[in-house]
């Protein structure tokens, strides 16, 4: 399972601190690792839904490390939905 928050982590939001949600899924010998993989997740999502998929990697070797973005999963601040397209009729 991916361990939470390894790494503390905020950013600015209209001048007031957010904490980020970041996550890292290891091989259980450390001294194995032979590539570190960032993954960074869509719209709407959250890295826990990946847990399963970030220990596949970790089994064969590969350091896992993603971070929620704004407002989504465990991360603080306003999410990034998007709400209207506003797609022309022209198009």
């Amino acid at each position: 399972m991916p361990i939470r928050d390894p790494v503390a982590f905020t950013v600015n939001e209209n001048g007031k601190p957010i904490k980020m949600a970041s996550y890292a899924c290891l091989p259980s010998n450390k001294e194995d690792i032979k590539a570190v993989l960032l993954y960074i997740h869509g719209m709407s999502d959250y890295c826990e839904n990946y847990g399963h998929f970030f220990e596949g990697f970790a089994d064969q070797g590969i350091a896992v490390v993603c971070m929620d973005q704004r407002g989504m999963g465990n991360s603080e601040g306003l999410d990034c939905s998007t709400v209207d397209f506003n797609i022309p009729d022209n198009i």
